[in-house]
């Protein structure tokens, strides 16, 4: 719609004012646009957005409900719509609204943060936290981005979601190691899209695992008691069959473990955290295996010295870290929340939980927005227990 000049220049005006505070006189000033012309657009939005804000709720739900059907497809609208609605206590109508603006405008922050707030205190907790990280994942590493995870702190301040991704994203000082409810949520929602996602990231877990095996000299005559740490959706069982008298796999996130369950090819298949399954199973396995699992750990002594209780003696533990040039404390956390490792604090940890280093190589372990991601391909025998 064509707005004339007198009303451009009426709310123009309306704008200033309502920026230097005096709400009485930009609500006039729309108010005389409308009487104009009374399907003036904006005149609708900017008188709605005025009215919520002076908290006349009733009144801005009729003015934006006509502006929206004006225009259905305006984000802000929506937004203000919602807000009045929200203000009369009507937040099964904002989260309608809300949840249709998305639709159009997936990546627009405040309608996700006023639409997550609404399902929160609706008591939809599980809907506001899948919103926000769906709308994270669409986001990256941005402006935006950390705008949302504050919100999410604020709405949920025991989530650990938002922690850590938030000191990935501004390189504070890393946690030992990412929480387990942080991973499982992670990887419960990633559980359906997770093959498609790793052969799209040219991923080379089982063909690194296979090599591993090589290297230590297995053969593939199924003798081995093999544990798969952080299994997945169990991409790598089929590389580690052949030498597997039994092959279990762990993980922590259910979603993943059923998917694993559905491919088939494990003898046992349990949910639960790594480092303490490892510590309740003494000298129980020939061979850990663990592709693409530590990146989720800063901290390794804990992880390897518990490894080294699971295997039997001359046992052997193959893994894949993302390697880092430089860390302060031998890890850092990345912006894509996963750590990455130097080569030394790799070795000293190995030497100081009982491992000797058979095999330790450069290799690129998958791609991400076309760059390689370069790691450590690592093959250590169990030792001297410390």
């Amino acid at each position: 719609m064509l707005k004339s000049t007198a009303a451009t220049n009426d709310l123009t005006r309306a704008c200033v004012l309502q920026r230097e505070g005096n709400v009485a006189s930009a609500q006039a000033l729309c108010r005389l646009v409308l009487a104009r012309q009374p399907d003036q657009f904006d005149a609708l939005c900017l008188l709605g957005q005025l009215l919520v804000q002076g908290e006349h709720f009733g009144e801005a739900v009729l003015l934006l409900r006509r502006a929206a059907s004006l225009g259905p497809t305006d984000a802000e609208a929506s937004q203000y719509l919602a807000s009045a609605l929200i203000g009369l206590g009507r937040d099964d109508e904002a989260i309608a609204v809300l949840t249709t603006a998305l639709r159009r405008s997936p990546t627009h922050v405040p309608i996700i943060k006023l639409l997550a707030s609404a399902l929160q205190r609706c008591a939809r907790h599980d809907e506001a936290r899948a919103l926000l990280g769906d709308a994270l994942f669409r986001m990256g590493a941005t402006a935006a981005a950390t705008d949302l995870l504050e919100h999410w702190a604020r709405l949920l301040p025991d989530d650990p979601v938002p922690a850590h991704r938030m000191a990935a994203m501004r390189g504070e000082a890393p946690p030992a190691r990412a929480a387990d409810d942080y991973v499982t949520y992670l990887f419960d929602r990633y559980a359906d899209t997770f093959d498609e996602s790793l052969q799209g990231l040219g991923y080379h877990g089982p063909a690194l695992a296979t090599k591993l095996l090589q290297a230590a000299a297995f053969t593939p005559d199924k003798q081995l008691d093999i544990l798969d740490a952080g299994c997945g959706t169990g991409l790598s069982a089929s590389a580690l069959q052949p030498f597997a008298a039994h092959l279990t796999g762990v993980d922590l996130s259910p979603a993943m473990v059923e998917k694993a369950r559905q491919r088939g090819g494990y003898d046992a298949l349990v949910v639960a955290e790594l480092t303490d399954y490892l510590g309740r199973h003494t000298a129980q396995f020939d061979l850990i295996v663990a592709m693409d699992t530590l990146n989720y750990f800063g901290e390794l002594s804990t992880v390897f010295r518990n490894a080294a209780h699971a295997l039997r003696p001359t046992g052997c533990f193959a893994f894949t870290l993302e390697k880092a040039d430089t860390a302060a404390p031998g890890y850092q956390l990345n912006a894509n929340a996963r750590y990455s490792h130097t080569t030394a604090y790799v070795e000293q940890q190995l030497a100081n939980t009982g491992f000797i280093i058979q095999a330790m190589d450069a290799a690129v372990l998958r791609h991400n927005d076309d760059e390689p991601v370069h790691g450590l391909v690592v093959l250590a025998r169990r030792g001297a227990v410390t």
